[in-house]
């Protein structure tokens, strides 16, 4: 495709070549940075906020600065591959929201199961106590040796069905 400029501006041309390629290199920098090894939940959350952000402010202004020329970006974007570009970052963000949602699965579920095991002896605890009190009420520390030795023991079955219900 030739673009004859004579008698016009070439201005608005070489302002399109710009953000195309402008476009074409913020896609390549969010598609490394998408790649990385995986990061926290936290830092996954914020990239992906950053990256959607950025994307909207980007294309908002790209909008507004291409109304003149907009064949020319068009045809600038299949040339340069930006479409295909765009594809792969908006896939490798699907990725991370992916990540994202099972570590929070993973944390919830490991945060769940200690809860269990904790509240669940917990309240053996406290009921082997009023038990163990009436039996012994002036032995604390028979008290305590048998609060503390359910407590545990619950603690330890607790762990080991829910561990094996998880494996």
């Amino acid at each position: 495709m030739v673009i004859k400029l004579q008698g016009k501006c070439s201005l608005p041309f070489i302002i399109t070549i710009e953000l195309l390629l402008l476009e074409r290199e913020i896609l390549k920098k969010y598609y490394k940075r998408l790649s990385n090894g995986s990061l926290s939940i936290s830092r996954l959350v914020g990239l992906k906020q950053e990256i959607l952000d950025g994307l909207e402010e980007y294309y908002g202004i790209i909008a507004k600065a291409t109304q003149f020329s907009e064949p020319l970006m068009e045809f600038g974007q299949r040339i340069l591959g930006i479409n295909d570009l765009y594809d792969s970052v908006i896939d490798r963000l699907d990725a991370v929201i992916f990540d994202i949602t099972t570590n929070y699965s993973r944390n919830s579920n490991t945060l769940s199961f200690w809860l269990t095991i904790l509240f669940g002896s917990l309240d053996t605890g406290i009921l082997t106590e009023g038990i163990a009190s009436i039996y012994y009420p002036h032995n604390l520390p028979a008290i305590v040796a048998w609060t503390a030795f359910v407590t545990v023991m619950t603690s330890l079955i607790i762990f080991a069905l829910l561990y094996n219900k998880i494996k």
